[in-house]
């Protein structure tokens, strides 16, 4: 059965529901559908929505049953709070559309929100998004919240959105726990469980500038556990302040990710960790430029504990203060890295505010190592590294 802009009160009631003697177990939507008399179409049931040339203009999509299914609608929202919102519902699947999102002047907008979903799938989706908050509105892209197991993946996401202040505040007070409230992400797993970023393609610039310390975050898992982040390419623009992804919650993989990251102004950050948090970051091909500061891998700066596994990853970072590695973690496990700095203050590892040198020097000696093969320009080198309060 085809919907058509004509027939589209044939299916659907003055509420956007589907009428109760609409029995098919598929639609497909085709053609422009507009001024239908409705703002939003209520999925209640399981269904599948399939469009042909479809586009739904300022018309949005609620799923609010289990075993639902899109695919191949073209959305544009330029009015409204979502593009597709999914909630308390299972399997549900999201499919090779496209998503222009067009956010309201200091009002909540997603181009795709889920809340207390599961089994939830997004693939092969276009998403086009412009955010317009000015401190008040939250604006993602994509949200996922209360969400347990889902994977976004195979995406194209290019969203242009403010670089607007963040609240932090210390939770409890006197705990130097300090937790963010950002009002401007791209992509945004919270309070979550087993989700995937797999394999999508992100780009992130910024319009506009909000408030102080103006700061914009491209991809961020927070209180999320076994999240996994692989296979994607991150670039970000951002002014003032600027992260690729920033990441809390146990048993977490970063793996395999192209991540860029570049601020116009001040600060750019590869990639935030921030307890309580457990996990992987391995295999990441990691590029940092700033202008005041850059980091490629930064954790701990909440003072909650972190324990992660660095293995295997190249971090290029450039600015005039640049650090490759600035851990802050309760126990951290660093292996075959390799990091490239470029600035005037150029740290490779850092930990707890203290930077780490190395001396490296080999024998032949099985059973033991010969203090004569430390010459004394060495020894003066380490005495100087302790005087500065490095760690050598």
């Amino acid at each position: 059965r085809d919907v058509t802009k004509e027939n589209f009160n044939n299916y659907f009631d003055e509420t956007g529901a589907l009428l109760s003697n609409v029995t098919a177990e598929k639609l497909t939507f085709s053609g422009e559908i507009s001024d239908v008399g409705v703002n939003t179409i209520v999925l209640d049931r399981p269904i599948i929505i399939n469009g042909d040339n479809a586009i739904l203009n300022d018309i949005a999509i609620d799923v609010k049953s289990s075993n639902v299914a899109i695919s191949g609608l073209t959305i544009n929202q330029n009015n409204g709070t979502y593009a597709i919102s999914v909630y308390n519902a299972s399997v549900v699947e999201i499919l090779d559309s496209t998503i222009n999102f067009n956010a309201v002047s200091d009002s909540d907008g997603y181009a795709i929100i889920a809340d207390l979903a599961s089994y939830l799938n997004l693939l092969g989706n276009t998403v086009n998004y412009v955010g317009a908050t000015a401190g008040n509105g939250m604006n993602n892209a994509v949200l996922l919240s209360n969400t347990d197991t889902a994977v976004i993946g195979n995406n194209k996401f290019n969203l242009t959105l403010v670089s607007a202040s963040v609240p932090w505040i210390e939770i409890p007070a006197g705990s130097y726990n300090w937790v963010q409230f950002p009002v401007s992400e791209g992509i945004v797993i919270d309070s979550s469980n087993a989700v995937g970023l797999i394999e999508n393609d992100v780009y992130v610039t910024y319009g506009n500038v909000s408030g102080d310390y103006d700061t914009l975050y491209a991809v961020s898992a927070k209180n999320s556990d076994n999240t996994t982040i692989y296979g994607n390419n991150i670039t970000a623009l951002g002014h003032s302040y600027i992260y690729g992804m920033f990441i809390s919650g146990n048993n977490f993989t970063v793996d395999s990710n192209k991540i860029a990251v570049e601020s116009d102004n001040d600060y750019a950050d590869g990639i935030d960790i921030e307890g309580p948090a457990t996990g992987v970051v391995k295999g990441n091909d990691i590029e940092i430029t700033g202008v005041g500061s850059a980091y490629g891998i930064y954790s701990g700066m909440n003072g909650a504990e972190v324990s992660v596994n660095y293995t295997d990853n190249l971090v290029k970072a450039s600015a005039y203060n640049v650090f490759g590695f600035s851990l802050g973690d309760v126990e951290s496990h660093l292996e075959n890295n390799t990091i490239g700095l470029i600035g005037n203050y150029t740290t490779g590892i850092a930990y707890k505010g203290y930077y780490i040198d190395y001396e490296a020097k080999e024998t032949e000696n099985a059973k033991g190592f010969p203090l004569i093969n430390i010459h004394k320009h060495q020894i003066q080198h380490i005495r100087n590294i302790d005087k500065e309060k490095g760690i050598c």
